[in-house]
């Protein structure tokens, strides 16, 4: 649904409008860590903490909500003026809105998790984003431009924030809440430095691209990048919210923990393999019929970005492993091993001045911050040989040979965007199940569920 949400928006609205809102989200993403401080995690986590405590940490909530959004709006006439777009300044202020929900959300977010609603997260979210994407391409077709994006972004904040507090309602709101505060303090501490590190991993593009290369370029960036997040979201971010909630009843069993986090992971690994080649591969195609003609230029930034699609699917379910552990500490310094990774490569790609390169190297800095996730969770966490990624490896030499089986047989493929990406996308998943059954790792796909 909201592929195609977003594809209609595309159509509606120029890459400068999605430039503007670009920067903006990368300051409302800034602000929301202040809005959730580890908070939300915490409440899974222990399981001590009682209504009065919730009912507690709900009015801090309230204070911090009004604090945070209030800042954020003052600050958006500095954010104006540093990108030298006085539009720029409206639109942060109505983002506000969004870091106001989404902090009272945190209380009500976490005991939805705790208490293992999936369902009715899993209905809110189809919800939240059918009425919000409804509304905004209404909202671009009356020429609201960059506001249509704004307006999706602050409703769907809401639907979540009120389906949440009406399908769990809080009580015994009081103003007690340095007591819950200090039970949670050392968790939620690096958890929350944990997201401070990881911000400037995910953000300093978009940050640093809309401020150099202006909105143009960060749209085009950014809606490219937006491409390759959308199998991570659909899939292992499901898993990673899933997670913790299990796996915190088995912390202080690492043999279990590890297991779970294998199959997990192998069998995110083989479904990865294949994404990454066909996104790779089919790039053109899935600009051309996702954003439309006005798009092209994101093409080729799609496909170098899509290298990272594989490790960040394979790393995205640690940090739920990690919190389940109670290791939000080594969390936080795998999280700051990997934002100097991306800020290193982010350097070489603006000196470059190419998104293309900045794309490449990101990328790459993406594969790379496998190495310090699988030490710090299996080796120092789990305390496993980190020698276990050598498992991982016969799926991404077969993705890498079918994405070449593919390349190389493109000539002969339709001239139809739609059908070529169907042919390519069936070229490279019958090579890759081949490969798959020939090497054996089609049984870590559940069919022995065993096997891990």
């Amino acid at each position: 649904m909201q592929l195609v949400i977003t594809a209609i928006l595309a159509r509606l609205l120029t890459p400068d409008a999605y430039g503007v809102i670009a920067i903006a989200t990368v300051f409302v993403a800034f602000f929301s860590m202040f809005s959730d401080m580890g908070i939300s995690t915490a409440i899974v986590q222990f399981g001590e903490l009682s209504e009065k405590d919730y009912g507690a940490l709900f009015f801090f909530s309230i204070l911090v909500s009004v604090a945070i959004s209030g800042l954020f709006c003052l600050c958006s006439f500095g954010i104006g003026a540093i990108y030298g777009n006085p539009l720029l300044t409206p639109v942060c202020c109505a983002l506000s809105l969004v870091l106001l929900f989404a902090t009272l959300n945190m209380v009500p977010n976490g005991l939805m998790l705790k208490e293992r609603r999936f369902a009715s997260i899993g209905i809110r979210l189809v919800v939240a984003t059918m009425i919000s994407g409804i509304a905004a391409i209404v909202a671009a077709f009356l020429g609201a431009g960059c506001y249509a994006l704004a307006f999706q972004s602050v409703l769907s904040a809401f639907i979540v924030f009120l389906w949440n507090v009406l399908s769990r309602p809080i009580g015994c709101i009081n103003c007690h809440f340095l007591s819950p505060l200090k039970k949670i303090f050392s968790y939620s501490f690096y958890q929350f430095g944990f997201g401070m590190v990881n911000f400037f991993s995910r953000n300093a593009d978009n940050m640093m691209i809309g401020r150099l290369m202006g909105p143009v370029s960060a749209g085009f960036y950014s809606n490219a990048y937006k491409l390759t997040t959308l199998p991570m979201t659909a899939i292992s971010s499901v898993l990673g919210s899933v997670i913790q909630p299990y796996m915190v009843e088995r912390r202080d069993d690492c043999d279990r923990m590890f297991s779970g986090w294998l199959r997990v992971t192998k069998a995110l690994s083989l479904i990865a393999a294949p994404l990454t080649a066909i996104f790779f591969c089919g790039s053109s195609e899935i600009v051309a019929i996702v954003y439309g003609a006005q798009w092209a230029e994101s093409a080729e930034i799609l496909q170098m970005l899509s290298w990272g699609i594989y490790a960040q699917m394979v790393g995205n379910p640690s940090g739920a492993f990690f919190q389940s552990l109670g290791k939000t500490d080594l969390m936080f310094k795998c999280g700051l091993v990997n934002t100097l990774l991306s800020l290193a490569a982010l350097a070489i790609g603006l000196a470059a001045n190419s998104l293309t390169v900045i794309a490449l190297f990101m990328s790459a800095s993406f594969c790379v911050q496998l190495i310090p996730m699988f030490y710090f969770l299996v080796s120092k966490s789990l305390g496993k040989p980190a020698s276990v990624f050598l498992g991982f490896i016969p799926e991404i030499v077969i993705a890498v040979l079918s994405a070449l089986v593919c390349v190389l047989s493109s000539s002969f493929l339709s001239e139809v965007a739609f059908l070529r990406l169907m042919e390519k996308a069936l070229i490279i998943l019958a090579l890759v199940g081949i490969g798959y059954l020939a090497s054996g790792q089609i049984r870590y796909l559940g069919l022995n569920r065993g096997t891990c």
